[in-house]
């Protein structure tokens, strides 16, 4: 007698009474686990296995693949300079925007913090999408430039996003800002 598994059934799929019991493909696993199936093929276990889905030129289970892929369309949303940083210790909103649903990739620049004059003195910028702060920095000194970024997934509905500045030390600054997302 074969040595029994679970409910009575041996790891051959065969049960203590010698009738076959028939295993089944899931689309949602990879495991194939061991004993005896009902004829079929891949595709009809999991419609997604077809040849718009595979990558052009590429065979898979038998399927060449016809996708050739088509280019993300990136938008910039809005762009914003804040050339005066006059308001000390206060966060100024550089630019400000609506992302939309669709919005796979999101990206968030802050870029040119140049301060000009003598002194010191601190500039920070941040951003936010979603609700939540999403990049934050500084940059300390006279004459330089740094960046900010976050480059992350859309939320699948539309949301705020948006870049600031403040500045620290009575010293002005150029910053720009950049909302772009990826469709």
């Amino acid at each position: 007698m074969s040595p029994v598994g679970i409910n009575g059934v041996d790891n051959q799929g065969v049960g203590i009474n010698g009738v076959q019991v028939k295993q089944a493909l899931a689309a949602a696993s990879e495991t194939v686990d061991e004993g005896v199936y009902d004829a079929t093929t891949l595709s009809t276990v999991d419609a997604d296995l077809a040849v718009g889905n595979i990558k052009d030129g590429v065979t898979i289970f038998g399927k060449l693949g016809t996708f050739a892929g088509a280019a993300p369309t990136v938008t910039l949303r809005a762009s914003g300079e804040d050339v005066k940083n006059t308001a000390i210790n206060t966060w100024e909103t550089m630019v400000t925007v609506s992302i939309p649903a669709a919005a796979l990739k999101v990206i968030l620049s802050f870029c040119h913090i140049i301060m000009v004059g003598s002194g010191s003195y601190t500039q920070d910028y941040r951003g936010y999408y979603n609700g939540v702060q999403r990049y934050v920095g500084a940059q300390t000194g006279n004459l330089k430039s740094d960046r900010g970024y976050w480059i992350g997934d859309g939320v699948g509905s539309a949301a705020d996003a948006y870049c600031q500045t403040k500045i620290s030390g009575g010293i002005p600054g150029f910053t720009t800002g950049d909302i772009l997302d990826v469709t």
